[in-house]
């Protein structure tokens, strides 16, 4: 015969495993749906997306059995002990007993969260914050305990209800799941990835307000009397068998690399669960010995491919990782003479002497570096940069703590393309975003190290230094050395901070991991420009790059690796040298296999993107081709590595092969987001077709314009497809302006992109939309007027007019308002002027220059004062002060003169030299004889010599 304290012990325990089990459903539903809305780009079939969601939903049956069994238990238990303390079992004595009782369970839980608010190094600087984190534990166990007895009190009230028992009850329920529902959304919105003890206490009110909320619909269904809940073993079978489908479902859910991964991204509940389930099975799940090779990215090879995998001795599972930036560093400033600190640890350790960055654009460029993704390429495909899981993001899932040290430069130009990324700040825990220097920096990473102590860490740091205006600092070169020697006294001024940080991990972090990069290298006239973010030549692409083992003696052997890699490799090489399985969506190589003594990468590709150009690197070979004009150059980096000799002509086929590489590899980057649609021809989808041709591929043209007179497709697929056939039909036409300035050449493309039957098909179909597709036949005008048609002008202008078009068709038609200068220059030149800020505000200098310049060869005054508001875009600097040169506005020369004079950028003070010189004249003449004294800079000293001659030829 059963005691009754052991039968109200079990019936406690069934009742908490029914009450948790159906929370669990509920809970695992709602989490479920919550990460199949927010990861449903991530599916190739309505099949896949359900089982995603089912392997979530599914994932707290069995916590939630173990958590109900004790939570049963629990009760039972401290109910016996309340009525024994109030020595009744009146419900009114015996519930503040319970509730310090329950209070007193909690402390632990209490003391962690309270302890954990104040950790911060700014919150520990407060003063009196041990006793304010007192002071609010108290207080939250007094309210703990408070609750409680509130919550008895209700279930008493519920209880007494009579006939409105059933309302009561339910109502209450309601009540607190709408409260769980409200903290589940505010767990997911609210701060997301920061302060685990808020997300933390948020998820443990969620789960008691859903595990009220079920206790009171189940008493307004009286469903805790129904004699089910008392069979022993029905409850038992029912409980080991939802048991084994949630265990064999979680198991699956671990194992699933890319579900888990979204899982752990997306959810809130299953995150948690399978956090837990990392630390009760520290196993890899058979990852540990796997490379992982992206198809396209860098490399598109195996790793297996005739290279023997490494040992485990090279992986670095222990260790914290430093990964050091610095922005604008020179591939050749790796040296004793500029850097000599950098240069001894490069020495001894793995070091890649063809590093290349996918994007000569520091917001770009980071954004490829932490994701091991082509960012650039996929936001201009039309993808959110925000889909894109980071490696500290990866890194905070196997407990490192992670910590970002960076400038808001970092997203300076790009603020907007990049905003969730930068809300985000690319899932760091610990952030530092501000303008410091050197000193400044270095000293928050130490500050961070030694206050925080993290067991294991992976911090970012990226000096600004030497990015441009270069400045001086004390022992360098003085305020009249030229831009290349402050360049070089920046690069010695970082190299000793990198020194600092060095001496300091070595002391305290001895088994670090130090890598170190740059975003992007920097010009000095090496192919008629300066600084970056121009051109995919050598010195702006090419980028130091090399592994370091602080560990004595290093774990890893010195080597220097001679084929291509790129930035996109970097956060997979990472992840396998800590043993940790990447994400399946990264598009880099792990180079983990390549680095023991004799192995060999593959020889590429590695890509890279700047504007309207594209480049692909294969061995010693390059190609750069510009989308914008539809040219290529092809170099050879072994006999050429100035890139001074095209061989375009000399070697076709192997051009036409890296070109071929070129498309395959946006088409794969793209297939790899996203699944294909269906074909339209030649076997390629719609989606493939405008991915190409938002990239700008004008051999996109053909499959544009079918999918103009697709009267199948979508309207709006089709209508996105005559904008970007319009596009690339104006720049085959408008994006021909010369680079030294003057009026934009019309360039005639062949056919290609405008003339084929089908574009002409396409143009008539957008021409006969009328009424009922205004935007699609204004976009087919642009493309009439760009080929000559003036009688579509006024209709074009009416556009250009219209506040409300969009931004894109305005400025495109403006571009194609150029060839209209000469024969209508009265007429065109005002819409000209009110598309000029459009244009601007779309930060595309490439695709504005053609409007900057045409405005300038139109001679037209009414354009001087537009164009000298647009003096403050650096982008569009140089365009504009070139532009004002061919004016020929004299009014401009008080303007230009204090460019000449006091702008920081060398291309501008050059080019405001050749304008002045255009414009002659006494003041121009002054202007220039005063910047011959003054100017140190080869370049601008050779403009102005030239300007002069022609500034004293003209009176």
């Amino acid at each position: 015969m059963m005691s009754p304290r052991v039968s109200a012990l079990l019936r406690g325990m069934r009742v908490g495993v029914g009450v948790a089990l159906l929370t669990g459903l509920l809970l695992g539903a709602l989490d479920g749906g919550w990460a199949l809305c927010r990861a449903t780009g991530n599916f190739e079939a309505p099949a896949e997306a359900a089982w995603f969601g089912l392997l979530v939903a599914s994932a707290a049956l069995v916590p939630a059995v173990v958590l109900g069994m004790i939570e049963g238990a629990a009760g039972v238990m401290l109910g016996v002990l309340s009525r024994a303390l109030a020595d009744s079992s009146s419900p009114t004595r015996t519930a503040p007993w319970f509730g310090r009782l329950g209070a007193f369970l909690a402390t632990p839980a209490v003391v962690y969260v309270c302890a954990q608010i104040f950790r911060g190094p700014r919150a520990q600087q407060i003063p009196g914050h041990d006793l304010i984190a007192l002071v609010l534990g108290v207080l939250s166990l007094f309210l703990l305990s408070l609750g409680i007895v509130r919550v008895l009190r209700l279930l008493a009230w519920v209880d007494d209800g009579g006939p409105r028992r059933p309302r009561r009850a339910a109502g209450m329920g309601l009540l607190f799941w709408g409260l769980a529902i409200g903290l589940f959304v505010a767990d997911q919105r609210v701060l997301p990835r920061l302060y685990e003890w808020f997300h933390l206490s948020l998820f443990v009110l969620v789960g008691v307000s859903a595990q009220l909320g079920t206790l009171f619909l189940c008493l307004s269904r009286n469903w805790l009397r129904r004699r089910w809940l008392n069979d022993e073993f029905l409850m038992l079978s029912v409980t080991l068998a939802l048991v084994i489908v949630g265990g064999l479902l979680l198991s699956r859910l671990t194992r699933a690399l890319t579900f888990r991964g979204l899982a752990l991204e997306h959810s809130s509940l299953a995150s948690r669960v399978l956090r837990l389930h990392a630390l009760a099975m520290p196993e890899r799940d058979g990852l540990s010995g796997t490379a992982v090779a992206g198809a396209a990215g860098s490399g598109g090879e195996s790793a297996a491919q005739g290279v023997a995998m490494p040992e485990r001795a090279q992986r670095l599972p222990e260790s914290d990782v430093f990964l050091i930036t610095v922005d604008a560093l020179r591939y050749d400033r790796l040296r004793p003479a500029t850097m000599p600190v950098a240069s001894a640890l490069a020495a001894g350790g793995v070091r890649f002497e063809r590093a290349y960055t996918q994007v000569p654009h520091t917001s770009f460029a980071v954004a490829t570096l932490l994701t091991g993704k082509p960012v650039y390429a996929l936001l201009t495909m039309g993808q959110d940069a925000a889909d894109h899981e980071t490696l500290p993001m990866i890194l905070r899932r196997a407990r490192f703590k992670t910590a970002a040290f960076f400038p808001p430069s970092v997203f300076f130009i790009e603020h907007e393309r990049l905003k969730r990324l930068e809300e985000s700040a690319y899932g760091f825990e610990y952030v530092k975003y501000e303008y410091l220097s050197g000193p400044g920096r270095t000293d928050q990473v130490v500050y961070f190290l030694s206050t925080e102590r993290p067991e294991r860490t992976f911090v970012w740091v990226h000096y600004l230094e030497p990015h441009e205006p270069y400045d001086v600092h004390p022992g360098g070169p003085g305020p009249r050395a030229t831009d290349r020697e402050r360049y070089d006294g920046e690069v010695r001024f970082v190299d000793q901070e990198i020194g600092r940080l060095l001496g300091y991990l070595r002391v305290h972090r001895p088994r670090a991991l130090v890598i170190l990069a740059a975003d992007h290298g920097e010009e000095f006239g090496e192919h008629g420009g300066r600084y970056h973010g121009t051109t995919l030549y050598e010195e702006q692409v090419h980028v130091p790059l090399f592994l370091a083992d602080l560990a004595q003696p290093s774990r890893l052997s010195p080597r220097q690796v001679a084929e291509p890699v790129g930035l996109i490799d970097v956060a997979p090489t990472i992840l396998g040298l800590l043993d940790i399985a990447p994400s399946a969506r990264m598009r880099g190589r792990d180079l983990l296999p390549y680095l023991p003594e004799g192995a060999r990468p593959p020889p590429g590709p590695i890509f890279g993107e700047i504007g309207r150009k594209i480049m692909v690197v294969m061995g010693s070979d390059k190609l750069i081709c510009d989308r914008s004009t539809d040219t290529c150059a092809l170099y050879d980096l072994s006999r050429d590595p100035e890139e001074r000799k095209n061989r375009i002509e000399a070697e076709p086929e192997r051009a036409r092969a890296l070109r071929e590489q070129l498309s395959r590899y946006l088409l794969e980057a793209s297939q790899f987001e996203q699944g294909p649609g269906g074909p339209i021809g030649d076997g390629e989808g719609p989606q493939q077709v405008l991915l190409r041709g938002r990239a700008g591929d004008r051999d996109a043209a053909p499959g544009l314009a079918r999918l103009v007179v697709a009267m199948d497709l979508p309207l709006l697929v089709r209508r996105e497809a005559m904008a970007l056939l319009a596009e690339l039909c104006v720049e085959a036409r408008a994006l021909g302006a010369p680079a030294g300035g003057g009026a934009p050449v019309p360039v005639e493309d062949g056919g290609g992109a405008c003339g084929g039957v089908e574009a002409r098909a396409a143009l008539a179909a957008g021409m006969a939309a009328g009424s009922g597709d205004t935007e699609m036949r204004r976009w087919a005008m642009v493309v009439r007027l760009s080929q000559g048609d003036a009688a579509v002008l006024p209709e074009v202008g009416s556009v250009i007019r219209d506040e409300a078009a969009e931004g894109k068709l305005r400025m495109f038609g403006a571009l194609a308002l150029l060839p209209h200068v000469g024969a209508a220059g009265g007429e065109v030149v005002p819409l000209l002027l009110v598309a000029l800020p459009v244009g601007m505000v779309l930060d595309d200098p490439d695709r504005v220059r053609p409007l900057i310049l045409g405005l300038g060869g139109s001679r037209d005054p009414r354009a001087l004062e537009p164009l000298l508001q647009q003096l403050d875009n650096v982008r569009s600097r140089v365009d504009v002060v070139v532009a004002l040169g061919l004016l020929g506005q004299g009014r401009a020369v008080l303007k230009l003169s204090e460019m000449l004079l006091g702008d920081p950028y060398v291309p501008v003070r050059a080019a405001a030299a050749t304008a002045l010189g255009k414009l002659g004249g006494k003041e121009a003449a002054a202007a220039l004889s005063r910047a011959r004294r003054t100017e140190r800079e080869a370049l601008v000293l050779a403009a102005v010599g030239q300007a002069l001659g022609w500034a004293h030829a003209r009176p």
